[in-house]
């Protein structure tokens, strides 16, 4: 073992050890009466269990603090988490956890897999969707291949909604932040409609105006409108069969983006000739627009039928899942007023899942889950390209590129966990997931008349000759099958101290590159990869309960890492890195009074290449390479990206009943990040610098809790940060980055009944 790995552990049994005389202590000088921390009941392992039980290093945020603290998309909820990434790059989302995910290309699967009430949910577009009342959401990190799988390699996002309740109940919230227009309007209901039968109905609109001034269109951007609805119905004939439903659509659209030239390099006065606002600092002012202007609509709809049958405290559970999107993405890809570059990407995505699982009783000896896993399903996506490059003094006649990507794919599986009870205080899990899965994959570029659908091959011939697109056709298919195991102790060495320690192998399956223009078929194909996980950490206790500390020390290795590298105008995918990523996680609580509580989390991080010797080069790398054979560089041992090597948050949260029984609530935060890189190739010019974010939370509730009003504040510090960065195409030199959106103070009132 590396002397990081030793000193992690060592540093690990010191936090225990040393955490339980700290509250010892504390105990003495704070009494405890009913103070103690609730339990927190988590479905990591596919049952209902405390969190203390799972051998998992898990971050959970509940229902009711994502509605009163206003998180409003995961987003939100990775600026909170460390070592937990969620961004809207340009012209994709990004999902990062302890320093690796995907990268940008539409025939990625996300590393990190999303789950919706047992419902897979991989594709990059549905990590944008707003949350709307949810009931919990948990982060499982590391690789969760076994009762997961379908491609959580690094990861895996449970989300819970809130479900039908026996009792009529619901609530109306209203939230309002004049600064930047943004407004949201919740309303809930949820009730018995007889007997047997209970259903909830949930509706969500709003959006806001944008943080970012466009000198060019004269709009501050992103300019957000959503619709979102969701109707849920929960029967329960008998005791032993409850059979739930749902479906929820929604609609997203966006005017703009927060894209921003963030240095112009020698093109500063060509930039400035069509916009004379134009400046390239990192700052809330942009200069955006040309050919079209950004513009964004998504449309979805998802279902989800679950039967629970109860028999002999046995448990057959079956989830069958449907998700569709369709989105139209309109893009000045060139990301400044020169009009030269714009593309239109429409896409369609279909999936359905069916999952069966048995889960045996509770019991002293051996406990199991077992289970099959289908799905199917089919995206057909589009980028249509317009290229007038005569602002650039460029010799090629205006043209406009078609690239089409097809592909179907279907998978199934059979997976199963147990636990043995060697004794009262110590168990032993294994687990394996066997998984077949099957991609058809079909690809055609051609070129044709500016702004037409008229093929033309002359400009397919000298678009080809200037390494804009060679004119292809491809169909292929890929069949693959993996076999993941797991191996996890867990030992509970007192009633306060539970420790375990794991090791499992991850799997992300191969596919095919939706934005493969070179016209090189050895680059459409690219292969799956693989990950081994050594875990150890402990779950605490102390001072009575009402103080907890949960650590883990990870290490894992990634072999044949699925990368995407931009090269001006195009995406080259491939399997040529391997990264090891290995650090710490401590998260803490303690309720210090019956008024006054603390919590927060801290994460370490080292996440590097181990081997990387082809990645892309750097623009300035570029500039340099004057040999004219192609240009690389070599990335071993340098860090991957979105690999802050420290974050963590601190709350401080302070509550109180009056006289009168009104209750009161004040939260203080903070999230601090050190830098750290935000595209492959570890370009300097793309590299967000070490920042921190404040918020705070005040409200009060009346006395019979049908009223609480809030004034929330996030971001305090006013500081745009980089969300991504890249090259701009064709101009050497010049870079964009998208940002963070800025401070916000909001007033949240909600009316339950």
């Amino acid at each position: 073992m590396s002397r990081i790995g030793r000193s992690m552990i060592c540093f690990g049994f010191f936090s225990a050890l040393t955490a339980s005389d700290v509250f010892a202590q504390a105990n003495e000088k704070y009494p405890i009466e009913d103070r103690v921390l609730e339990e927190i009941i988590v479905t990591a392992q596919r049952r209902e269990q405390g969190l203390r039980e799972v051998p998992i290093s898990i971050a959970v945020i509940d229902g009711q603090e994502i509605k009163n603290n206003a998180i409003l998309e995961l987003e939100d909820l990775s600026a909170q988490v460390p070592g937990f990434t969620v961004t809207e790059a340009a012209i994709a989302t990004l999902i990062f956890v302890r320093g690796l995910g995907s990268g940008i290309n539409q025939g990625f699967d996300q590393s990190v897999g999303m789950y919706i009430d047992g419902v897979y949910a991989g594709r990059g577009r549905q990590f944008r969707s707003s949350f709307l009342d949810i009931e919990r959401v948990e982060l499982l990190r590391g690789p969760q291949g076994i009762l997961f799988g379908k491609n959580s390699i690094a990861g895996a996002i449970n989300i819970t909604t809130a479900q039908p309740t026996d009792e009529l109940e619901g609530y109306v919230s209203a939230r309002a932040d004049a600064n930047h227009g943004e407004r949201n309007l919740t309303a809930v209901v949820s009730g018995p409609l007889s007997d047997t039968l209970a259903g909830r109905i949930a509706v969500k609109t709003g959006g806001f105006d944008g943080w970012l001034f466009n000198s060019y269109t004269d709009r501050d951007e992103a300019d957000v409108d959503e619709t979102m609805a969701r109707g849920s119905l929960r029967w329960m004939p008998n005791d032993s069969l409850e059979i739930t439903g749902k479906f929820e659509a929604s609609e997203y659209k966006v005017k703009g983006r927060t894209t921003q030239i963030t240095e112009a390099g020698v093109y500063g006065p060509l930039y400035e000739a069509y916009d004379p606002a134009f400046e390239d600092r990192l700052n809330d002012l942009k200069s955006v627009g040309g050919i079209g202007l950004d513009y964004s609509k998504t449309k979805s709809h998802n279902a989800a039928l679950t039967i629970n049958y109860d028999r002999n405290d046995y448990t057959l559970t079956s989830i069958t899942g449907y998700m569709h999107y369709d989105f139209l993405d309109e893009l000045d890809v060139d990301f400044g007023p020169i009009p030269y570059l714009f593309q239109t990407e429409p896409q369609d995505f279909d999936q359905t899942s069916q999952e069966f699982r048995l889960i045996s009783p509770l019991n002293d000896r051996f406990e199991y889950v077992v289970g099959v896993y289908f799905d199917s399903t089919d995206l057909k996506t589009q980028k249509v390209l317009d290229g007038d490059f005569g602002p650039l003094g460029v010799a090629l006649p205006p043209a406009t590129r078609f690239v089409g990507f097809e592909q179907d794919s279907s998978s199934w599986a059979v997976f199963g966990q147990g636990t043995i009870h060697l004794r009262d205080n110590l168990r032993m899990n294994l687990g394996v997931r066997y998984t077949d899965e099957r991609k058809t994959a079909s690809q055609d570029l051609w070129f044709a008349d500016y702004q037409t659908t008229t093929p033309n091959p002359e400009l397919g011939f000298f678009y080809g000759l200037a390494g804009l697109g060679i004119e292809h056709a491809y169909h292929q298919r890929r069949d693959e099958n993996n076999t993941s195991p797991l191996l996890s102790i867990q030992w509970d060495s007192s009633d306060s101290v539970s420790w375990y320690g794991s090791a499992a192998k991850g799997f992300k399956a191969g596919g095919f590159n939706a934005a493969e223009v070179t016209g090189d078929i050895e680059n459409f194909e690219f292969e799956n990869e693989t990950s081994t996980t050594f875990e150890l950490g402990a779950k605490t206790r102390f001072a009575g309960g009402t103080a907890r500390i949960d650590f883990a020390i990870f290490r894992t290795r990634f072999d044949d890492l699925q990368v995407s590298s931009f090269e001006g105008v195009s995406f080259v995918v491939g399997n040529a890195a391997r990264a090891t990523s290995q650090g710490i996680e401590v998260e803490g609580e303690y309720l210090m009074t019956d008024h006054f509580s603390i919590s927060g989390s801290l994460t370490y991080l080292d996440s590097t290449y181990d081997y990387f010797p082809d990645a892309n080069c750097t623009i300035a790398q570029k500039l340099a390479n004057d040999t004219g054979e192609e240009c690389t560089q070599d990335l071993s041992g340098e860090t991957t990206q979105y690999a802050p090597r420290f974050s963590g948050n601190l709350n401080l949260n302070w509550e109180t009943v009056s006289g009168a029984g009104h209750y009161w609530l004040a939260q203080l935060s903070i999230y601090h990040s050190e830098g750290y890189y935000l595209d492959e190739d570890l370009d300097r010019a793309e590299f967000q610098g070490a920042y921190q974010k404040l918020g705070f939370r005040v409200s009060w509730t009346s006395k019979n809790e049908n009223w609480t009003v809030s004034l929330i504040g996030k971001n305090l510090t006013d500081e745009v940060t980089r969300n991504h960065g890249s090259d701009v195409p064709l101009l050497d030199g010049a870079h964009y980055s998208t940002t963070d959106r800025l401070r916000s103070v909001a007033l949240q009132v909600t009316r339950s009944f």
